[in-house]
């Protein structure tokens, strides 16, 4: 994703092979329009692949994935706000290994890991 303050985020992907150390260059391959004031500050995808979150300054938003679908696809359905706490300012968003929730995280130091359980 890039975060930018007007118009939609893109979406980029990187090749199947990178290596280390070496500059990689990213393919833009789709949009996500989150309306204006809303720029996209992280996201993550669940480890089975069924749902895509990304952060705001000020939510959440979730995505459905269709199984073995390539993840632009999500951006082309209805997303939906998800439960989140109340942050200065979102930055982060990243779901728990067994897909039970995730944690969000406002800039700043010494930021509160905030942890919000969907299972």
């Amino acid at each position: 994703m890039a975060k930018v303050a007007v118009g939609p985020a893109g979406v980029y992907r990187a090749p199947a092979e990178v290596t280390s150390g070496t500059p990689t260059m990213l393919e833009r391959v789709g949009t996500v329009p989150l309306g204006p004031g809303r720029p996209v500050t992280g996201g993550d995808v669940a480890a089975d692949g069924s749902v895509v979150l990304l952060r705001t300054y000020g939510s959440v938003v979730a995505w459905p994935r269709a199984p073995g679908s390539p993840l632009t696809d999500a951006f082309e359905g209805e997303p939906c706000e998800a439960p989140s706490t109340i942050e200065a300012q979102g930055e982060a968003v990243a779901w728990l290994a067994d897909d039970r929730g995730y944690v969000a995280v406002s800039e700043g130091v010494g930021p509160t890991v905030n942890l919000v359980e969907i299972g």
